[in-house]
């Protein structure tokens, strides 16, 4: 071991203090030692562990970090252990029978976790891995069982600090980093989807049930044809655009970045609408409470990974996109991500927070102008129209017979009414357009995507809703549209279509987007927002101690 000089020398060469020209890491800057000590004494580790950590009260802050093996006491780093100076600890569950995973029996690695966590005064404890069986003797935990098995058991714990690997080499080569992420982000919940065995209960039909196996344990696995679900498919193809090959991404109007500090926005890749769709699938009423609800821990889970991040602490989450289509999605954390950049469909239920929710105080409320006139316009409107001459009144329903009906009813109609339900706005709007049918929107206040870019004016008709709920008012007035006229709402219905798009035709979502389709003007209407949310940020940053700022969402 060199002596203190010699030390000290090293700290301020590494460190960035000597001006040298020869400094091995050019413009890096050494901020932590880790003791990686096997097979040694661990006399004076502690001396040194106390001598190090004294250069962070000289301005510069020193992370002290090991790698213990699993077996407690250590025999090399024990001791400096005790002096509760250390940042992170990633002990070595490996290659030590007594303390390592087993499929058989997994307290032992369990009950070695409790003790680590209790006997040792460390800010974070990491779970240390093998990347892949060669990487170690024994050891090694499959991706699946980590996932379903230890890491629920273990994450509880205030000081669990995530995973670490050995080694950067092995993952490269087993890509078991990025499976681990995918458990909970990216693809992971698809794989849930296709390995379950469960169909949905709230359809006779469950069109994917016989296709389970099949698409199990897939790299990119395609999005359920479950109509229920495929509805809200749009977070799938945005999230495909990002994990598209960079040469293949030309087109995309997004470039994706490694570092954070590059980034405009974060993407949280989630699929949270198919968690609570799965969820509400089960048909066990568990959706509102949180015991026995496996979309609540999801949610959880997500918003802990997230909000632990240096990239929401630096922003506060405003920059951070996530995809929420279905308004039920993150319903149980919809508090938490209120500040960030929300791309929703329907807007009426998601987020307006109710006063239950944060003690009836107003201020903490999202502030938000939307109104929703609930069914009572369609009922209305139903009595009105059901026995008028020339016009078709029908009820939908969830399945593939509902969505066939519904989809030849447009494309054989000159007119599709579209009036406020439960929501201001609704997916057979844009099924209308597809469909060529032009739409009539029966609605005083509604969020249309892409306003700014689209003029709908130019291929829809607005009625007021007092208008519509006059005696024979609404039939004559579209009478009086000449077929000139309609000619043309079609003929500019027809331009927007690609616009309304998500489905780039590559599987798995992962190849080259269209130009002008829905991803990239998702993108661009993200882009428009930039400017409020850096503002936003940096008055969020200066504001006082205490002072409580309105939460208001940044929908797209």
């Amino acid at each position: 071991m060199p002596g203190k000089s010699q030390l000290t020398y090293r700290i301020n060469f590494l460190g960035g203090q000597s001006q040298s020209s020869s400094r091995p890491l050019g413009s890096a800057i050494l901020d932590g030692i880790d003791f990686d000590i096997e097979g040694v004494s661990g006399l004076y580790r502690d001396d040194l562990a106390r001598w190090l950590s004294g250069y962070s009260k000289k301005g510069n802050k020193v992370y002290l970090t090991a790698a213990p093996q699993c077996p407690l006491p250590d025999a090399s780093v024990g001791n400096a252990l005790k002096t509760g100076l250390f940042d992170n600890v990633w002990v070595q569950l490996c290659n030590n029978p007594p303390c390592q995973f087993a499929r058989s029996n997994i307290s032992s690695l369990e009950d070695a976790w409790k003790q680590w966590n209790s006997d040792i005064p460390a800010t974070k404890i990491f779970l240390g891995l093998p990347a892949s069986p060669e990487a170690a003797g024994s050891g090694f935990i499959p991706v699946p069982d980590l996932a379903s098995r230890m890491l629920p058991a273990i994450k509880g714990s205030s000081k669990y600090g995530g995973v670490m690997l050995w080694s950067k080499y092995y993952d490269d080569q087993s890509g078991y980093s990025s499976s681990i992420e995918n458990d909970i982000l990216n693809y992971g919940l698809l794989d849930q989807y296709w390995s379950s065995s469960v169909p949905d209960s709230r359809i006779s039909s469950d069109l994917d049930h016989p296709q389970i196996h099949k698409h199990k344990n897939s790299k990119f696995p395609p999005y359920p044809e479950n109509p229920l679900i495929k509805q809200y498919s749009a977070e799938y193809w945005i999230t495909g655009d990002l994990m598209t090959p960079e040469n293949l991404r030309t087109q995309s109007f997004a470039k994706r970045v490694v570092d954070v500090n590059q980034a405009d926005v974060v993407f949280v890749p989630f699929f949270a609408t198919l968690s609570a769709e799965i969820e509400l699938g089960k048909g066990k009423g568990t959706f509102r409470k949180k015991e026995g609800n496996e979309d609540y821990k999801r949610q959880k889970e997500v918003i802990e990974f997230v909000k632990n991040s240096n990239a929401w602490k630096r922003s506060g989450g405003r920059d951070h996109v996530f995809v929420l289509t279905d308004p039920v999605a993150m319903w149980h954390v919809r508090a938490e991500i209120a500040p960030a950049i929300l791309l929703v469909v329907d807007f009426g239920g998601w987020y307006r927070l109710d006063s239950k929710s944060f003690n009836g105080s107003s201020s903490d409320m999202i502030q938000h102008t939307q109104v929703s006139l609930g069914g009572v316009v369609r009922e209305k409107l139903w009595d009105l129209l059901v026995n008028e001459p020339g016009i078709i009144m029908e009820e939908g329903f969830p399945n593939a017979t509902g969505r066939e009906q519904s989809i030849r009813g447009m494309r054989t109609s000159e007119f599709c009414l579209h009036p406020a339900g439960d929501t201001p706005t609704s997916c057979r709007l844009f099924d209308a357009i597809q469909s060529l049918c032009i739409p009539v929107i029966v609605s005083d206040n509604i969020e249309l995507p892409f306003e700014g870019m689209v003029d709908y004016s130019e291929f829809s008709v607005f009625v007021a809703v007092n208008d519509a709920l006059k005696p024979r008012w609404f039939v004559d007035y579209l009478k009086r549209i000449s077929e000139k006229r309609r000619n043309e709402f079609r003929q500019k219905m027809a331009k927007v279509q690609p616009m309304l798009e998500y489905d780039n035709g590559h599987p798995g979502g992962i190849g080259p987007v269209p130009p002008d389709g829905a991803v990239n003007h998702i993108w661009r209407k993200v882009q428009q927002k930039l400017p409020m949310i850096k503002e936003t940020i940096v008055r969020d940053k200066r504001k006082p101690a205490g002072v409580s700022i309105p939460l208001r969402c940044h929908c797209t």
